[in-house]
């Protein structure tokens, strides 16, 4: 297992272990639904909601290292809380409150980045989302392999030729869940705050 990934089972295993809600979010998810590219640090997202930052400060600093002598009012001041494991792999740890990044959180799901490693990753809707809103060259080159990932996919599952491939199947399913919503435009949406 690479030093990234086992970057993230530590971040996963502390946030787990606080029972924190979170999703790890940039070049995993990319990784997960697009296509791999070159990632230097660990991206996640948080659940804090408004209040509750110094407590998910606290238990991070408690098992990682800061990147910067003023990380915990960094943290406080700009939502991101800056970190790093043991074998210098950096975290950027995103502290979040809003109903539409609670969802993200919601709707993320496990996925297997190496033999018996799970992480927990944001959907491909919402990573795409992310991507469009940041708008930054690279997220639209991030935009554009998970579009061309989920066309293969779609034309894979139209031909039969995903057979027992489960990345493929899970792939051309969600495929399914990001035409309707992109064909339903935003007037479809419903509040993310909704469980209904």
């Amino acid at each position: 297992m690479n030093k990234l990934v086992a970057a993230a089972q530590q971040v996963q295993a502390v946030l787990d272990a606080a029972s924190l809600r979170f999703c790890f979010i940039g070049g995993f998810a990319a990784q997960r639904h697009a296509e791999p590219r070159v990632t230097r640090d660990v991206d996640v997202s948080i659940l804090t909601g408004l209040g509750n930052e110094t407590h998910v400060i606290d238990v991070m600093l408690g098992a990682f290292a800061a990147r910067r002598e003023d990380a915990r009012a960094f943290a406080e001041r700009y939502r991101v809380l800056l970190l790093k494991t043991a074998d210098d792999i950096g975290i950027d740890a995103t502290l979040t409150a809003l109903p539409f990044e609670e969802g993200i959180i919601e709707r993320s799901s496990l996925f297997e980045f190496a033999p018996g490693v799970w992480l927990r990753t944001c959907g491909a809707e919402d990573f795409l989302v992310m991507k469009i809103f940041a708008g930054r060259p690279i997220d639209w080159r991030d935009v554009e392999m998970v579009l061309r990932q989920k066309s293969r996919c779609a034309a894979s599952r139209r031909e039969g030729r995903h057979g027992g491939d489960a990345r493929v199947r899970a792939a051309a399913a969600q495929d399914e869940r990001v035409k309707a919503r992109l064909e339903a435009g935003p007037s479809a949406a419903r509040p993310i705050g909704n469980r209904a």
